[in-house]
């Protein structure tokens, strides 16, 4: 359940953003989708008040995870040249800030802040 709220509150959030001209590609992932039983790829609301960096996309199509690891669902994407507040990078994952939920992008494909 908190899972389908999650995605309904990013899914509102990103359509909001549509509106407001912004460019973003949402995906709900299909309940056949695998997720690994740790719990690794649970988004997670992101936290008010941190310190957060704008990096750049350098590569045509990034794909954001609801996780850090490339077996947890695809929550969205974003282009080239976009711009994405980085909370932390560990491991080789940035925590990132999209559509109001902690999700995760492969961090050799930002290029930081200038």
């Amino acid at each position: 359940m908190k899972k389908q709220i999650l995605t309904l509150t990013a899914i509102l959030t990103a359509s909001a953003m549509a509106a407001a001209g912004r460019s973003v590609t949402a995906h709900v992932p299909a309940p056949e989708d695998s997720v690994p039983a740790s719990g690794v790829c649970t988004p997670q609301i992101s936290a008010a008040g941190r310190t957060v960096k704008k990096y750049r996309v350098k590569t045509d199509i990034l794909q954001v995870r609801s996780g850090p690891d490339t077996s947890c669902p695809v929550i969205g994407s974003l282009t080239k040249g976009q711009k994405i507040r980085v909370l932390a990078i560990k491991h080789g994952w940035a925590r990132v800030k999209f559509a109001g939920v902690t999700a995760y992008v492969y961090a050799r494909y930002l290029l930081p802040p200038e």
